[in-house]
């Protein structure tokens, strides 16, 4: 009771090393002995003196001492007493231990030093004495070995050596000193269960050792920490320096050394990297289709390697290539698929030896394979050359389905089409009759001219129409200029919106041929070179000889005259070919361009003397020309149906990445589908599926949106519309790779100088694997220390204080009231 009304703790006073009373803002002693108290004393008998003569002398006395004593108590009670106590209680000291469990810690060091490769034998518990030859067995293990396997394998090594008889048991020896707070850290920092069992953390897709350093410090304040060991390759992404980290803990103070050991083998990596691949993604049955991989090689130098395409199990296209250390290769594939289906293409490179990635020597992508012929809409004025020709090449081939329609033909001339098929009698105008061709191709159409509707607003209606065929329905467009019309006349048309061209500014001109102009050979452009459409042969050096000619001997395709001049290709469009030599502040005019429009495509052509190049050799460059054109154009509606199409805003995605899904679905009357959302299916590596719901996006109908969290590396497939209104081929569908994280192998090389610059900064040391076993006497930290507790005890503001002030000024008031003083 007497404790409480002190309000003190009797136990901790009981039980400390010292006790000392003091005040926490009484002034000088002498002071208060000389002048405060007197002055109190002096005061309180003068009042006293002063008071009525109801009362006696020793009443007088009485109230005068007691007053003297309520002053006093109140004057304590500002001088704050207190008792302070001081307590030393043990303190274990810490060892912090930090294993990494990013992904590079997968990866295997080639060894070929037979003297390291004993020591790491040694250090893990393959081999029982140190130096001693290994068997061939041993040194398969060793070579087997990952980095977190040997990181494993040191921490909890309790083998017996033969050379004394011990056990190497690091921890344990550490844990008799000291306690072990464990961690493991990719990304971000966790605590560690189990230490030498550490797995891999699949889904990190980073490694942060100076974020996880600091978090590690942070995390254990307030223990007494003596030393850090930190079991890493040294190959930090992402976050702050580590070294930085290391100086700045190291200038906060924090004396703690960090001792660092390297699981493996700093050596040059070999590795062969697939960084990119090109490939369509739909071709039609019988058709080639073209892969071109780019890869780039380090530590192979001079190596031939083959580079493989498959379809799923089946190797279809094999190319060799000489590798150059350091420098990115391009190597192109080609394979002519057969049957229609949607099929896993492969390209791959054999895991040279030595090599340390493995992951990165192959790249897929989806690809569907159609069995319909393309339907092409060929539209022009006059029966010039580039249309007689065009139209007799579309008519023949047999994988299409060419309707022709010539603007001055007579009423009652039957339009010509392929074989089988029903003439046009008039232009399509519909959405739904324009929607069912594939490609459209505008020669030196007049806009006004018959077939569109004399009607006000039918003929920009049709204009439309065409421009949602190519944005919307992912329709391709071809526009071949001419004299009178194209594409001068739709400087201020819907049209104008699908077209890669600028104009240059002015009322619309027509061009006629200039004569006496020379001839001139396209000049095709870095970009125009690699392009489908521009491929007439399949040698580089043929193909760029049979367009420039730069020799002067006649082999290239037979030079133009005319051409229509454009200011510039629109941003966003690429220009295949240009002018040798006109050109103006905006470079060199073009003569062939194309552009991705929504879904659709577009390609422009600015002369109409393609037709030329049958001269001797008929359509073998010409058609194959436009062929490609054909199947450029075409590409949008392959990846989509009519009324279904679907994307992903990436290709490739890391583990653990966000897939952001975005769809344009359309109703079967081909409007905006209204529904507040529709099912998307995606099918994964291992064939399971996964049905995902798309929601519409306000404010833009037929617009839906959805994001997705795969957890499977491999490739993955996503369809719309498939199985619904019974039009299966009408579905759109997407593709896109999980890969792993290309931040844990981009720089895969064990980083000593890492390592050894922390332990440098921070006092430790970098610990050899040969000798793992000083690593306990190493840390030279006591395993525990004293530490003072200090402990004040207020009893100013005590309940007795408060008491005692209340009873003894209740008493003063009462006696004064019976001396009747009051």
């Amino acid at each position: 009771m007497f404790d409480r009304l002190l309000g003190i703790d009797r136990g901790k006073i009981g039980d400390a090393d010292y006790w000392d009373f003091r005040w926490g803002s009484m002034p000088a002693l002498w002071l208060v002995v000389l002048v405060l108290v007197p002055t109190i004393i002096v005061l309180t008998y003068l009042v006293y003196r002063k008071e009525g003569r109801s009362a006696s002398n020793g009443m007088k006395f009485f109230l005068g001492a007691l007053r003297c004593l309520l002053i006093l108590l109140a004057l304590c009670i500002i001088f704050e007493p207190i008792i302070f106590v001081e307590r030393e209680y043990p303190r274990e000291s810490t060892v912090l231990v930090l294993v990494d469990e990013s992904l590079s810690m997968g990866l295997v060091d080639p060894c070929a030093d037979s003297e390291k490769k004993e020591e790491i034998a040694w250090a893990t518990g393959i081999s029982r004495k140190r130096g001693a030859a290994l068997s061939a067995e041993q040194a398969g293990t060793v070579d087997s070995l990952k980095r977190i396997d040997i990181a494993n394998r040191i921490l909890r090594n309790d083998a017996l050596f033969e050379e004394d008889g011990k056990k190497m048991d690091v921890l344990e020896k550490l844990a008799r000193r000291f306690t072990i707070k464990s961690y493991t850290f990719a990304a971000a920092l966790r605590p560690a269960p189990s230490l030498g069992h550490v797995e891999l953390k699949d889904t990190s897709t980073s490694t942060a050792i100076g974020d996880s350093l600091m978090a590690a410090f942070n995390a254990t304040r307030g223990h007494q920490l003596v030393a850090v060991v930190l079991v890493s390759d040294g190959c930090s992404n992402v976050g702050a320096d580590p070294v930085f980290v290391a100086k700045l803990l190291a200038e906060q103070g924090k004396d703690v050394p960090v001792y660092t050991i390297a699981p493996g083998v700093p050596v040059e990596p070999r590795d062969i990297e697939l960084i990119g691949l090109e490939a369509p993604e739909a071709v039609q049955a019988r058709d080639f289709a073209i892969f071109d991989v780019t890869l780039k090689s380090t530590g192979l130098d001079g190596i031939s390697v083959s580079v493989f395409l498959s379809e799923g199990e089946r190797e279809v296209a094999e190319e060799t290539v000489t590798l150059e250390s350091g420098r990115e290769q391009r190597v192109s594939l080609k394979y002519k698929p057969i049957r229609p289906g949607e099929y896993v293409c492969t390209v791959s490179v054999p895991v040279e030896p030595g090599e340390i990635v493995a992951e990165n020597n192959r790249l897929s992508q989806l690809l569907k394979v159609v069995d319909e012929k393309t339907r092409v809409l060929f539209v022009d004025n006059f029966p010039r050359w580039e249309y007689r020709s065009l139209k007799n090449a579309l008519i023949r081939d047999d994988t299409l389905d060419a309707w022709c329609f010539l603007q001055s033909a007579d009423p009652d001339f039957s339009q010509e089409t392929s074989r089988g098929l029903e003439p046009l009698l008039e232009l399509p105008r519909t959405a739904q009759e324009l929607y069912k061709y594939d490609v459209i191709i505008f020669g030196d159409v007049d806009p006004n001219g018959p077939g569109f509707s004399s009607v006000p607003g039918v003929a920009e209606e049709i204009q439309r129409n065409i421009v949602s065929f190519v944005e919307d329905i992912g329709g391709g467009f071809a526009m071949i200029a001419g004299k009178r019309d194209s594409p001068g006349r739709y400087r201020v048309t819907p049209m104008m919106k699908i077209l890669p061209i600028v104009l240059e500014d002015g009322d619309y001109r027509t061009f006629e041929q200039a004569p006496n102009r020379p001839s001139f050979m396209l000049q095709v452009t870095p970009q125009g070179r690699d392009h489908p459409i521009m491929k007439l042969d399949s040698d580089p050096v043929r193909n760029l000889n049979l367009w420039q000619d730069p020799d002067g001997n006649g082999d290239g395709l037979p030079g133009m005259y005319w051409f229509y001049p454009v200011k510039r290709t629109k941003s966003g469009a690429t220009a295949l070919a240009v002018h040798p030599t006109e050109q103006n502040k905006y470079g060199h005019l073009p003569i062939i361009a194309v552009q991705p429009c929504g879904r659709g495509r577009s390609l422009f052509v600015s002369t109409d003397e393609t037709w030329s190049w049958r001269f001797v050799v008929g359509d073998k460059y010409f058609y194959s020309f436009w062929r490609e054109a054909i199947r450029f154009l075409r590409g949008g509606r392959l990846v989509g149906g009519k009324r279904f199409t679907v994307k992903t805003d990436k290709p490739k995605y890391g583990v653990g990445e966000v897939v952001k899904i975005s769809a344009r679905i359309l109703d079967p009357d081909y409007k905006p589908l209204e529904d507040p959302s529709y099912p998307a299916h995606l099918s994964g590596p291992q064939a399971e599926h996964t049905e995902i719901q798309l929601k519409a996006v306000a404010g833009r109908p037929g617009a839906y949106e959805a994001e997705y969290k795969p957890e499977s590396v491999g490739f993955h497939k996503l369809s719309v519309g498939a199985d619904l209104f019974g039009e299966e081929r009408d579905s759109g569908f997407a593709s896109f790779a999980v890969q792993v994280p290309v931040k844990e192998y981009a720089n895969p090389m064990l980083d000593r100088k890492t390592l050894e610059s922390i332990a440098t900064t921070t006092r430790g040391a970098f610990v050899e694997l040969g000798d793992i076993q000083k690593l306990p006497d190493l840390i030279t930290g006591r395993g525990a220390t004293f530490a003072i507790e200090p402990k004040e005890d207020e009893l100013w503001d005590s309940p007795l204080a408060l008491l005692l002030f209340a009873i003894m000024i209740t008493t003063e008031w009462i006696v004064r009231k019976r001396a009747r003083l009051v």
